[in-house]
C-alpha cells in the first residue's frame, strides 16, 4: 500500500469516526428531550392533585408573614434557614397568593433537574439506558410527595452541585468549582443539610488531588505534599464535629445515620489510593 492509499484510508477512518460521533450526538438529544418531555407530562399531572394542608399551609404562611414585612427567626419561628421561604415570596408575587404558585415553582425547579439527571448518568451508561435510569428516578421523587419542601431542591442543588463537579474534572476550569459552591451555598440557605453537600465535594476533591499527587513527578509530588497534610487534618476536624454534634445524642440509630458513614468516607479519602489514577477521574 503505497503512501496516497494510506492517507485516503486514514480520511475514509476519520469521517467513519465523526459520523458515529454526531449519530450518537443526535441519539442522546434526543433521548434527552423524549425523557423531558415525558417526566414534565407525567410530573405534570400531579400539579394540582394531593393536596398536603400541613406542610404546604406552613410554607405558605412563613411566606405570607415575610411578605407581611416581617423577618423569619426574627419576628417569628422559621421551621428551616427561610432562603426558601423568600423563593415562595416571590412566587406569590408573580403567580399569586395562591398554593398552587408554590407548586409551580417546584415544578420549574423539576424540570431543571431531570436534564441534570441525565447528564450525569449519560456519562457511565448508554443514551437509552440513562433515559430510562432518569424517568425511574423522576417516578420516585416528586410525585411521591408533591409539596415545595426544602428536602426537593436539597437534592436538586446537589445534583446540579455534582454536575458542576464533574464538569471541572472534564474541563478543568475552576469556574465549574464556583458553580458547585453556589449550590452548596444556596442549598444551605434553604436548608442546613446542605452541608453534607459541601462535605461530599470536599472529599470528593481531595480524592482526586489524591491520584493527580500520585501520577506527578515527585518533586512537584513533594511540594504540594503539605495541602494534602492540611486536608487530611481538615476531615479529621470534620469527623471530631460529628462526635462533638452527637455527644448529648447518643444512641445506636444517630451512631449509624451520622457517624459512621461520615466517618468512613474521611477515613478512605485520608487513605492514599495505590497504583495511580484509574478511570476519568483523574
Amino acid at each position: 500500500m503505497n503512501q496516497k492509499d494510506e492517507e485516503g484510508v486514514s480520511r475514509a477512518s476519520g469521517e467513519e469516526r465523526d459520523t458515529a460521533g454526531s449519530a450518537s450526538r443526535r441519539l442522546r438529544i434526543l433521548v434527552l428531550l423524549a425523557v423531558w418531555v415525558l417526566s414534565g407530562v407525567y410530573v405534570g399531572g400531579f400539579l394540582d392533585w394531593g393536596w398536603l394542608p400541613s406542610d404546604e399551609g406552613t410554607l405558605a404562611q412563613s411566606a405570607e408573614r415575610v411578605l407581611a414585612g416581617e423577618m423569619p427567626h426574627r419576628d417569628y419561628d422559621e421551621g428551616y434557614m427561610g432562603g426558601l421561604t423568600y423563593l415562595h415570596v416571590l412566587a406569590f408575587r408573580l403567580f399569586g397568593m395562591n398554593l398552587l404558585s408554590l407548586r409551580w415553582v417546584l415544578f420549574v425547579a423539576f424540570l431543571l433537574f431531570v436534564p441534570a439527571v441525565y447528564a450525569i448518568a449519560v456519562r457511565m451508561v448508554s443514551s437509552v439506558v440513562a433515559g430510562l435510569v432518569t424517568l425511574l428516578l423522576v417516578a420516585w421523587s416528586v410525585p411521591n410527595y408533591f409539596a415545595s419542601l426544602p428536602s426537593w431542591y436539597n437534592l436538586f442543588l446537589a445534583t446540579f452541585g455534582v454536575l458542576a463537579v464533574l464538569r471541572h474534572v472534564d474541563t478543568r476550569r475552576s469556574s465549574w468549582l464556583f458553580v458547585a459552591g453556589v449550590c452548596a451555598g444556596l442549598s444551605i440557605l434553604i436548608k442546613i443539610v446542605g452541608l453534607y453537600l459541601v462535605a461530599s465535594i470536599f472529599f470528593f476533591l481531595v480524592y482526586r488531588e489524591q491520584l493527580l499527587v500520585s501520577a506527578a513527578p515527585r518533586r512537584r509530588r513533594e511540594g504540594i505534599a503539605w495541602v494534602l497534610y492540611s486536608k487530611i487534618v481538615l476531615a479529621a476536624t470534620f469527623v471530631a464535629g460529628l462526635v462533638v454534634l452527637l455527644v448529648n445524642h447518643v444512641s445506636s440509630m444517630n451512631l449509624v445515620n451520622f457517624l459512621l458513614p461520615d466517618s468512613s468516607s474521611g477515613r478512605n479519602r485520608d487513605t492514599k489510593p495505590k497504583g495511580g489514577p484509574k478511570g476519568t477521574v483523574a
